[in-house]
């Protein structure tokens, strides 16, 4: 269903350019071929939400910090993917296993990159996908590399349900659950998102020690215990996640 509303929003968005970074309620509404009463509803609602900002002496319009924010993000997370895709499918290749990578949006992870082996259980995870951070291997991994504050105003937004038996509802429990993944520097789902499927993570740092994505691996836990997840994978990951690091440490702005 095309909603109108949100396509006037987008066309309003997109006549910001380099060269024309303000413009006045006039100028917009020209250019966009609609009346002023319209679009001075469509500049309010993006002004309220931050996507655009109005210069009170001018009276003229740019773009918010919100909107920039949107697309560095997007364009970072592309990049990082195609940095981390060769990685991911080397070590892939090399043990036949599935390798994932994900970013932190707030209090869940996005996945980026899914190279698939095989399926595990019943779950139909694919780029895009959001899970719970807390429970999720790669969610612990981000998590524990934080800036404090960061983790703070995670903790204030999070709420901690149990999604299993295993999953880790207390927020000292966590706490210290992240105090030990740094230590190890790789973080271990066990059965907290799933029962049946375990997985290891390791953090992707940037040049200020700060996690921006993680990788990892799942398993079944059907077949693969959890001493055999770190004892087999554990330098895997981390190594595969210190080559992606490394690589994104050329390149500014990630």
């Amino acid at each position: 269903m095309f909603i109108n509303s949100l396509a006037k929003g987008l066309k309003v968005l997109s006549i910001f350019t380099e060269k024309e970074k303000e413009l006045s309620l006039t100028e917009i509404s020209q250019r966009l071929n609609m009346s002023k009463g319209s679009i001075q509803r469509v500049t309010y609602t993006l002004t309220s939400l931050g996507y655009l900002e109005k210069n009170e002496e001018t009276k003229k319009y740019q773009l918010g910090l919100k909107v920039l924010t949107l697309g560095f993000t997007l364009l970072n997370s592309i990049e990082l993917r195609q940095l981390a895709y060769p990685y991911m499918k080397a070590l892939s290749d090399e043990l036949n296993i599935t390798v994932n990578l994900a970013t932190l949006d707030k209090t869940e992870i996005v996945y980026l990159e899914r190279i698939k082996v095989r399926q595990l259980l019943d779950i139909n995870l694919y780029v895009g996908s959001r899970l719970p951070a807390f429970c999720t291997s790669m969610g612990k991994a981000i998590l524990a590399f934080l800036p404090p504050k960061k983790f703070t105003e995670y903790l204030d937004h999070v709420e901690l349900k149990p999604i299993t038996i295993h999953s880790i509802v207390d927020k000292d429990r966590l706490k210290d659950e992240l105090a030990k993944i740094r230590n190890k520097g790789y973080a271990i789902n066990n059965e907290e998102l799933v029962i049946g499927l375990r997985s290891i993570a390791s953090p992707i740092i940037n040049s200020d020690r700060v996690a921006i994505a993680a990788v990892n691996i799942p398993v079944l836990s059907s077949q693969v215990s959890l001493k055999e997840l770190e004892e087999k994978y554990a330098l895997h990951i981390v190594d595969l996640a210190k080559k992606i690091s490394k690589a994104i440490g050329s390149r500014k702005g990630i």
